[in-house]
């Protein structure tokens, strides 16, 4: 299982490098301001491609969403649900989920038998 999560965190983290590859140009201000920054669709599919790969099925992985409550973290959230189908949604601040271990408690009874959860969190960065 640990070396499963090692492929998989090291071609997420993979993506950062190269922007360009998922759908952000060079000059782009985002890329400007923030090197190493994709979109949201970008970012999901990799996820999800990454994730197939290592044996993580649809039907057998919960995902679970504790992003900040502003309204530009929506669209990741939806991106990632739309993959997955459902979304179990920890509330954030910061990323840190509302509920606290309650939260996570309850999410962890949502886990289809013998299958996954992707947590998804964070704070929303955007530029002016």
């Amino acid at each position: 299982i640990y070396e499963n999560f090692q492929r998989s965190h090291q071609s997420i983290m993979n993506m950062f490098c190269n922007p360009t590859a998922f759908g952000l140009s060079e000059d782009s201000n985002v890329t400007k301001a923030f090197p190493g920054a994709v979109k949201s669709s970008a970012l999901a599919a990799h996820i999800k491609a990454t994730l197939s790969k290592n044996g993580y099925s649809d039907d057998k992985t919960l995902v679970a969403t504790s992003l900040c409550c502003d309204e530009v973290n929506r669209e990741l959230e939806k991106d990632i649900t739309d993959m997955y189908n459902f979304n179990f949604s920890m509330g954030g601040l910061a990323g840190f989920a509302f509920g606290g271990v309650t939260s996570f408690g309850a999410m962890a009874h949502h886990i289809p038998d013998n299958g996954n959860c992707l947590v998804v969190y964070g704070p929303h960065h955007i530029p002016d």
